[in-house]
């Protein structure tokens, strides 16, 4: 199932967007309290970026939260899906928020009181933090 909403704020933004909610919300009850997000390019015939939030449960398996496709990776858009997953998904106190240094995530979660301690932790990606290192130093023994 999914909940089709409409963000009337973005103004930017022509794509439709559908929100993994009901059939995750349950199963991620019984997940670990980290999520990771992470935004990629979508090539082919349909063009944009897809957020998307995953996390693991108890057994370790990868479990879609909930994902977006948007024009652009940006703050709105960023902060309007981080926003989503907080108020619809969970407010757990101290969930921790994984992902890589985008501008817009970064200035989103600073901006937003849900990834500030106490309510929530950001963390950065230890994958991409590597990769970052190797793209910028590259050197194969560092």
């Amino acid at each position: 199932l999914h909940l089709k909403l409409h963000l009337h704020e973005i103004e930017s933004l022509s794509i439709a967007f559908a929100f993994q909610i009901t059939l995750f919300i349950k199963d991620f009850k019984h997940c670990k309290p980290i999520i990771s997000i992470d935004g990629t390019f979508l090539t082919g015939k349909y063009k944009g970026k897809l957020l998307i939030t995953v996390s693991k449960d108890g057994n370790n398996h990868v479990l879609p939260v909930a994902f977006v496709v948007v024009e652009e990776e940006r703050l709105d858009t960023w902060s309007w899906f981080l926003t989503c997953i907080r108020k619809y998904m969970t407010q757990w106190t101290g969930l921790c928020l994984l992902c890589d240094k985008h501008g817009g995530i970064l200035s989103s979660v600073n901006r937003s009181r849900w990834w500030q301690h106490p309510n929530g932790y950001h963390r950065y990606c230890i994958r991409h933090l590597a990769s970052n290192y190797h793209a910028k130093y590259n050197n194969a023994i560092l």
